[in-house]
């Protein structure tokens, strides 16, 4: 049984949600550490020494996949007003936990 643990460190919302979990039942994902007392992608506690977890749990025998997921919110201007919206990053070495449904990945040399 393949696990992995994702280290979840903001929020997410609605369909991005939805989306995530979904990947995480369909690949095989079972288990997301969040901070004591908050819900994931809900508040924007972080978790201390997360590259330290990410290493100790990757060590773990029968840990197929490890990998942080980091995100925050961000905000865009559009004409005189601030649209809300929400950045994400994986570590690269765990990019194989989201999957591209449309259009074309990001190559090595794209910002």
């Amino acid at each position: 049984m393949a696990a992995a643990m994702l280290l979840d460190m903001v929020m997410l919302s609605g369909g991005i949600d939805r989306s995530f979990r979904e990947m995480l039942l369909v690949r095989g994902y079972q288990i997301r550490l969040t901070p004591k007392g908050t819900l994931p992608f809900d508040t924007e506690a972080s978790l201390p020494g997360a590259s330290g977890l990410v290493r100790a749990v990757r060590a773990e025998p029968g840990i197929e996949a490890a990998g942080a997921v980091l995100g925050t919110s961000l905000y865009g201007r559009w004409g005189d007003s601030l649209v809300t919206l929400f950045g994400y990053g994986v570590q690269p070495e765990a990019q194989a936990i989201y999957q591209v449904t449309e259009g074309a990945d990001l190559s090595p040399g794209d910002t």
